[in-house]
């Protein structure tokens, strides 16, 4: 009888059962879920970066539009609190320019980040596109005043009060989506400006500084 090699059957049994055990498709199916997995992660995280930049330019831009917003509106309530009743031709011309701070580009160019807020905002900043767009083709119509020809400024009102609520809405609606709520009043930088207007109208001011909203 021939000799058996110590060990061998049982090396042999422990390599078959081993062999019999394993189940071969499930580490396979376990190992392409797991590169499937990485595959996924990477294809997706440049997309997951890229919205991320793309928010906090949205909040950046955001910021930059209420602080023109707050300028813009800043103009027009100084504006309102000149054309009241019969001007000076000088007080009127420098009112005219003053409202002439109207920025509609700025305003477009938000446009390309609304999808990162809601649709309130979409809606502000549009009726805030088409209010400026009605201001803007105003203000092409507006004369300026010759010397010793006084004019009636309450012409401007309906118009203007109408654009002021317009901007303080919009301003609002994107200070609420950047938590920098409540905003600052008009006063007293308007009064400021109203009085610069009035310096300059009767040549007492050869430049006028436009003064920022506290805070804003």
């Amino acid at each position: 009888m021939p000799a058996i090699p110590q060990g061998g059957v049982l090396m042999g049994s422990i390599s078959q059962c081993f062999v019999l055990d394993v189940d071969w498709s499930a580490w396979s199916a376990i190992a392409t879920f797991i590169a499937a997995g990485v595959a996924l992660y990477v294809g997706v995280l440049p997309m997951l970066n890229a919205r991320k930049a793309h928010r906090l330019r949205a909040q950046a831009m955001a910021e930059v539009l209420l602080t023109s917003l707050s300028i813009q509106g800043l103009h027009v309530a100084a504006t309102l609190n000149v054309m009241r009743g019969v001007l000076t031709p000088q007080l009127y011309n420098v009112a005219v320019e003053n409202v002439k701070v109207v920025d509609i580009e700025l305003c477009r160019s938000f446009i390309p980040y609304l999808d990162a807020f809601p649709v309130s905002t979409a809606k502000a900043i549009g009726s805030c596109l088409a209010q400026m767009d009605v201001v803007l083709r105003s203000q092409k119509r507006l004369l300026v005043a010759q010397e010793g020809e006084d004019v009636v400024g309450d012409g401007f009102s309906p118009l203007y009060v109408s654009f002021l609520q317009v901007i303080d809405h919009t301003r609002r609606e994107l200070a609420e989506q950047l938590g920098l709520l409540p905003l600052p009043e008009y006063e007293p930088a308007a009064s400021a400006l109203v009085t610069q207007m009035q310096d300059m109208a009767a040549g007492r001011s050869p430049v006028v500084e436009s003064p920022r909203p506290e805070g804003r």
